[in-house]
């Protein structure tokens, strides 16, 4: 990750992954890209700094075999860049053990900077209702470079008062960097479905207001 202050940063941002055939030329690409941007360094193009990624990862459907193949996938740039990732509405799988439980695949594999918290916040996704979660992995910022980045869940409730809505504020207090940018999780179900049960809603209406 660039150090602190560095100038001329250069991020990829991609969601909607998948493992398919267009999926791993995709991958392809961003390498070469990648490639080409280390060796035109030198004559003032910037090299890719991380890859984010806003949600919509493998697409495995609590499949841990695909999970598998998407991470190898991806392996060869995400061992070479960081990948800063947060959950979309694909990654709503539930653990065998706990039927109540969600993105069971997604918390056991990834594990992102931040606040983790105990507090639960409940969503309802094509009907059903699911036990959301306040945490790391879920929300959370990072700076590089002359950029602090930040991750919105729409599965953690962002209305006044709650915790993601909190944090955003004393994050965004502190914020001095010139640059900022601000990602919310991918959710492309319908509005009514996903992220606006009676506890949790869509981040970014409650937190527009905040960044503008």
């Amino acid at each position: 990750m660039p150090v602190v202050g560095t100038h001329g940063l250069r991020f990829a941002v991609l969601s909607d992954i998948g493992s398919s055939v267009d999926s791993r030329a995709t991958i392809a690409n961003l390498i070469s890209a990648a490639v080409e941007s280390e060796a035109a360094e030198v004559g003032g193009q910037h090299p890719i700094s991380a890859v984010l990624v806003p949600g919509d990862i493998s697409y495995a459907d609590n499949d841990g075999l695909e999970w598998d193949a998407w991470q190898r996938m991806v392996q060869p740039l995400a061992a070479w860049k960081p990948w800063m990732v947060t959950a979309g509405n694909h990654e709503i799988e539930l653990d065998r053990d706990n039927q109540s439980n969600s993105f069971a695949g997604f918390r056991n594999r990834f594990r992102m900077p931040g606040k983790h918290s105990d507090e639960e916040s409940s969503f309802t996704y094509k009907k059903r209702a699911y036990v959301g979660y306040n945490h790391g992995n879920f929300y959370y910022s990072y700076t590089a470079g002359t950029a602090h980045v930040i991750f919105l869940s729409s599965y953690s409730s962002c209305q006044a008062g709650s915790e993601q809505h909190s944090w955003l504020l004393q994050n965004l207090k502190v914020l001095s960097l010139p640059l900022s940018l601000c990602l919310p999780s991918t959710n492309t179900a319908e509005p009514e479905e996903c992220g606006q049960g009676p506890d949790t809603v869509a981040p970014c209406r409650h937190a527009q207001p905040l960044l503008q």
